[in-house]
């Protein structure tokens, strides 16, 4: 698959899917370049750059929609971004392992895909307001997982919303509408890390291009307006789910043989 204008709807498409949820679809663009053959120390900076336009615009939109609570943001935002610099830094001394790094976080994606957000604590459901968080996650929360998951952000070049949004929204402080909305700026400050962190790892940075810029604009543009009004394309996160199962064991056998 050599043709630029079907890669850049390829992406497009996948902006627009993950953008409806609040995230920037790295995992989606790592699949989709993966399936055609690219290695992952090619891929990752292409992931992020493409990451920070389409989760820009999908917090413009949840914002927009009062979806963000800044006090839910700061505490794992805090840990993240020095981490994800970290992790954009080593990422290269990894190798191979990094294979198995980025197979593990495709089928972590596709599994968020496949099964649904679950329910919010009980008081949250019955608020006036269900959009609003019911309590605020303690320091001691938000500071190591934020750590945690901006060092694999990094490391692999996704932005963490797939792991952001559902720790929000099983400990109870947000709804699946608020968690996609702070988890859109997450992304963004964790995928700016990264890519900061190129210049100084052995890593060249290769961006994507002006084509697959518009694609993924125009999709994480679309995907955010309708996603932040409660659009939830259920049956097309399936079939992503199941694109990025494939990559997965395409990523994970090639290690396996390599």
């Amino acid at each position: 698959m050599n043709d630029p204008w079907l890669l850049g709807l390829f992406l497009g498409l996948g902006a627009l899917l993950y953008s409806s949820v609040g995230h920037g679809g790295a995992s989606a663009y790592i699949a989709i370049l993966t399936l055609m053959g690219n290695l992952p120390e090619s891929i990752r900076s292409i992931a992020l750059g493409l990451n920070v336009i389409v989760a820009t615009v999908a917090a413009i939109n949840y914002h927009r929609q009062r979806a963000f609570s800044w006090r839910l943001f700061w505490p794992f935002a805090l840990t993240s971004i020095p981490m994800a610099l970290v992790g954009g830094w080593v990422a290269p001394s990894f190798g191979s392992g990094l294979k198995v790094l980025l197979g593990l976080v495709l089928i972590a994606a596709a599994m968020r895909m496949l099964f649904p957000e679950g329910k919010y604590l009980k008081e949250n459901r019955e608020r006036k307001s269900p959009d609003q968080s019911p309590s605020h996650p303690p320091l001691r929360v938000g500071i190591p997982w934020g750590g945690g998951i901006g060092f694999l952000s990094g490391l692999t070049g996704v932005g963490g919303g797939i792991f952001l949004s559902p720790l929000l929204v099983i400990g109870g402080w947000a709804s699946p509408r608020m968690a996609s909305g702070v988890s859109a700026p997450f992304i963004v400050v964790n995928s700016v890390a990264g890519l900061a962190a190129l210049p100084i790892s052995s890593e060249p940075m290769v961006l994507p291009n002006c084509l697959w810029a518009a694609f993924v604009l125009g999709g994480g543009w679309i995907g955010s307006a309708l996603g932040s009004k409660h659009l939830t394309p259920n049956w097309l996160k399936r079939l992503l789910a199941v694109v990025l199962f494939v990559a997965a064991f395409k990523m994970l056998s090639s290690w396996a043989f390599s």
